[in-house]
């Protein structure tokens, strides 16, 4: 069973004084976002599902399996005694590594507050942007509804066309329209 998102466009047709929406029926509702969701799947599926990661794209490269190979061959001839790594035993001290452990661990914690930065900074502004689109609709409907219905619903969907073309042209791979 799948489930897609969608929204019912009568919504800003809807007239104070009770009128009749212009449309109805299978028409009032529109796709906003093609989200398809199967409720059917396994936990265990999902938690191995790898379509929407960087993997595909990490397996597709040849220097991933040249490393590999590399890799591989390396340890398979270590592993028979054709190739010694190490004659003695190596030891490392944590004198040794204690400065690159405390400058990596510094670095990680300030890369990683900087992009918790950047994701609250852009999720404020998608949602004061799809705020402004609220209210742009409810004050098209509430003050130029009455005067000029086709105009009022002309506006809004200008303004929602405006905000899926701002959205979809985060994607710098979205396909071209």
């Amino acid at each position: 069973q799948a489930v897609v998102v969608q929204a019912d466009s009568q919504a800003l047709h809807r007239a104070d004084d009770g009128a009749a929406p212009r449309r109805g029926g299978a028409e009032a509702m529109t796709t906003l976002t093609p989200v398809s969701l199967d409720t059917n799947i396994s936990l265990f599926r999902v938690a191995l599902r790898c379509s929407s990661t960087v993997l595909p794209q990490v397996l597709s490269r040849p220097s991933f399996w040249l490393g590999y190979a590399l890799h591989c061959t390396t340890f398979a001839l270590s592993v028979r005694g054709i190739l010694p790594l190490w004659d003695e035993a190596v030891e490392l001290r944590w004198n040794h590594v204690k400065i690159v452990v405390a400058l990596t661990t510094f670095f990680e914690v300030f890369y990683i507050s900087q992009c918790y930065k950047r994701y609250v900074y852009l999720y404020s502004c998608a949602t004061g942007a799809l705020t402004d689109i609220v209210v742009v609709a409810y004050s098209l409907r509430l003050r130029v509804r009455r005067a000029c219905p086709n105009h009022a619903w002309l506006a809004c969907r200008y303004v929602l066309a405006l905000a899926v073309m701002m959205f979809c042209g985060l994607n710098p791979r979205a396909a071209p329209w």
